[in-house]
């Protein structure tokens, strides 16, 4: 998984925007993460991605439908929340080096839109 303060810190923009209300009321969130490390890394960013969109929603998903397998390293997720949001989370393997991520978070009024630049790094490249 990427660097904790990586997630950490895009955590911290993505709220800055929710608080700011440029997005409006968060409604439905796209993510794919490339994870390197296995199984293991694959289960921690899947992870660490439904605790970022649970935060955007203010509240615990509950999962709808999970697919993939841990030997694999594909793991998906189909969340709804109690407000009506839902989200499409998923971690597949990728080339050795710094976690990828794209992401889509769709609002009211606006969306989010992070992927990680090829060729330069982890998430905050």
């Amino acid at each position: 998984m990427a660097d904790q303060r990586e997630w950490q810190d895009l955590q911290v923009r993505i709220q800055n925007v929710l608080s700011d209300g440029r997005l409006g009321r968060p409604s439905f969130a796209r993510a794919f993460a490339q994870a390197t490390g296995g199984p293991q890394e694959a289960r921690a960013t899947l992870a660490a991605m439904t605790a970022m969109a649970n935060a955007w929603f203010g509240a615990d998903a509950s999962v709808l439908h999970a697919a993939g397998g841990e030997e694999s390293g594909h793991l998906a997720s189909l969340l709804r929340w109690p407000g009506g949001q839902s989200a499409i989370l998923s971690v597949g393997p990728g080339e050795p080096g710094p976690a990828r991520l794209d992401l889509v978070l769709l609002g009211s009024r606006g969306a989010i839109y992070y992927r990680t630049p090829e060729g330069v790094g982890g998430l905050l490249a």
